[in-house]
């Protein structure tokens, strides 16, 4: 008798990031945060009410308008797969970009949630793209930035605020720009099966992947085990790959498909099968 399983993808726990973040700023779906005084007299209070401040896009008449200094911090990615140690994610799926909008208190000179509608954009670079790409843009609606994108190939991720302006107790106030980075690298899709009578495992992978060398790895054991070379084989034109695999009396033995890494995809892997024969 035969038994062959699927253990799923090698290390597949992802982790939630800015856990702060979304805790303090996105507990209700709703941005509310105190602000303290950025010039005398004039204190902000409700972020996503009413607040004392107010938009202007005309140049105020005046006092020269005071530049508030920004920052765009702790950009980066809401989960990433555990076996890179960094923000990493595979072909095809969604990932929440996240970024807290600051403002430099001009009395203080603290960092603070960004208490005024600023202007962002977000951009991103794909590995082998030579400038950047807008894929957002908009007013902030506070000082959190999350939305979903498609992971697409290796990518450089650059979330900017671009400008704006407010009226803070009658004093015009301009914002200057900023900018934050983050980097995610990305997985191949494999999409593999295998039958369990014969014990053939077989593929798809995703992008093009046609006539290119697959490499299969095995290791004895589920934990404490390296993945050692087993075999090499190719796909053909559809980027397809099948190969017939080995199976031990009583003893599980573990199986994955590899593809190298290049310029636009980290090392990808397959999900994790065992055979084993009774």
């Amino acid at each position: 008798m035969r038994e062959v399983e699927r253990t799923g993808l090698a290390s597949p726990r992802m982790r939630t990031g800015y856990a702060a973040a979304t805790s303090q700023y996105q507990e209700t779906g709703e941005c509310t945060v105190r602000i303290t005084k950025f010039f005398a007299g004039a204190v902000t209070i409700g972020l996503l009410g009413l607040p004392v401040v107010t938009a202007s896009s005309a140049a105020a008449e005046g006092p020269a308008p005071t530049v508030i200094e920004t920052r765009v911090a702790e950009t980066g990615f809401s989960r990433y797969l555990e076996a890179y140690k960094k923000p990493t994610s595979i072909r095809g799926q969604k990932l929440s970009l996240q970024a807290r909008f600051e403002a430099k208190n001009p009395t203080t000179g603290d960092w603070e949630p960004l208490p005024f509608a600023a202007d962002y954009v977000v951009e991103r670079r794909l590995a082998g793209q030579k400038g950047y790409t807008t894929i957002d843009s908009g007013t902030t609606r506070g000082p959190i930035y999350g939305k979903q994108h498609n992971v697409v190939r290796n990518a450089l991720y650059r979330v900017r605020i671009t400008g704006g302006s407010a009226t803070i107790g009658g004093t015009p106030a301009t914002f200057a720009p900023s900018a934050g980075t983050q980097k995610l690298q990305v997985m191949r899709k494999f999409a593999t099966k295998i039958n369990r009578n014969r014990l053939i495992l077989s593929g798809r992978i995703v992008p093009k992947h046609a006539r290119k060398v697959v490499h299969i790895q095995r290791k004895n054991c589920d934990k404490g085990c390296k993945w050692k070379p087993f075999t090499k084989i190719r796909t053909n034109a559809k980027s397809r790959f099948s190969i017939k695999l080995p199976a031990r009396n009583g003893k599980r033995t573990y199986f994955r498909a590899v593809v190298a890494k290049n310029k636009h995809f980290v090392k990808s892997f397959s999900d994790t099968y065992y055979t084993i024969r009774f």
